[in-house]
């Protein structure tokens, strides 16, 4: 059994010696979700950074299919109830400002208020949006487990990644695929390719930092008195 296990997880295939090979190799395919099929790895290069004193697992399959290859989960972890209430917030809020007048001095850029508590619309439509609410509750009620979008090796592959924090993966300059290499290696690299080279950059005093992080303030707060509080005293900002 354990043995069996151990193939399962690792290559996803086990064939069955009772059969030929072609009705194996239909089998195989058939039993692969569609979505796995379609997310095919479309770049297989990567670029292994790491002393050769590393020993890294096959990450090819993995890491083929981009940094930006989005993986579903087993369960569903969103908070259901978390979005339902801020929909019938913003529901409200609609209502009460559907009919507001246009004063035509509108700032392009507001910001949320999270005190503000809408008028509670009328009765019929209250009634619509807490059938929905109940409706939405029921549905997810129970969570179903999703497909996998990713094969036994390749999920493999991420936990020893995840388990192995020393090593991180970066994308590379020019589409040319993601880059493996250690922590330590990477920081080292920073500091002696790029943070100590005196012809691209350089290191500020603490009055010079003070002198632009105050001038970087003084910008936002000026940003924020055109465009998003011009109603609102410097003391309500804060």
């Amino acid at each position: 059994f354990f043995l069996t296990n151990k193939l399962r997880t690792t290559s996803y295939y086990l064939p069955n010696y009772n059969i030929i090979p072609y009705r194996n190799a239909m089998k195989q395919l058939f039993d692969i979700p569609i979505s796995i099929l379609v997310n095919r790895p479309k770049q297989l290069a990567f670029h292994n950074l790491c002393n050769p004193s590393t020993t890294l697992p096959p990450l090819r399959s993995l890491l083929g299919l981009g940094l930006n290859f989005c993986i579903r989960p087993s369960f569903p972890t969103s908070n259901i109830a978390r979005y339902i209430d801020n929909f019938v917030n913003d529901f409200h809020r609609r209502i009460q400002f559907s009919n507001a007048p246009d004063d035509g001095d509108m700032p392009e850029l507001y910001a949320r208020n999270p005190d503000f508590d809408p008028d509670v619309p009328i009765d019929a439509l209250l009634d619509r949006g807490n059938k929905f609410d109940l409706s939405l509750r029921h549905s997810f009620r129970k969570k179903k487990p999703s497909k996998p979008t990713l094969l036994p090796n390749q999920m493999t592959a991420l936990t020893w990644l995840l388990e192995h924090e020393n090593i991180i993966v970066c994308q590379s300059d020019k589409k040319l695929g993601p880059v493996v290499i250690e922590r330590e290696k990477y920081l080292r690299f920073a500091w002696t390719d790029h943070l100590s080279d005196s012809n691209t950059y350089k290191q500020l005093t603490e009055a010079e930092a003070a002198s632009r992080i105050k001038s970087v303030t003084n910008q936002i707060e000026t940003f924020c008195d055109a465009l998003i509080f011009p109603n609102l005293s410097k003391d309500d900002r804060t």
